[in-house]
């Protein structure tokens, strides 16, 4: 299970939902789920693999894939 949280007509559906399908695509069970103000975080069964805030800035193309091996 992958969660990528947003925040709720932020303008990042877009960016989630192709994401989204991206990770579906490779066997994942992803879906956009609404989150916290400026929040664009990805977790794999809970635990967190890409935080905006932390890292302030969005995932590059294929790291989220990478970093779900």
């Amino acid at each position: 299970q992958v969660e990528i949280l947003l925040p709720h007509l932020s303008g990042y559906d877009e960016r989630a939902a192709s994401l989204a399908a991206e990770l579906n695509a490779q066997g994942h069970d992803a879906s956009a789920t609404p989150g916290g103000k400026g929040q664009f975080d990805v977790l794999a069964e809970g635990r967190v693999v890409f935080s905006k805030h932390e890292q302030g800035r969005f995932p590059d193309d294929g790291e989220i894939r990478a970093a779900l091996g």
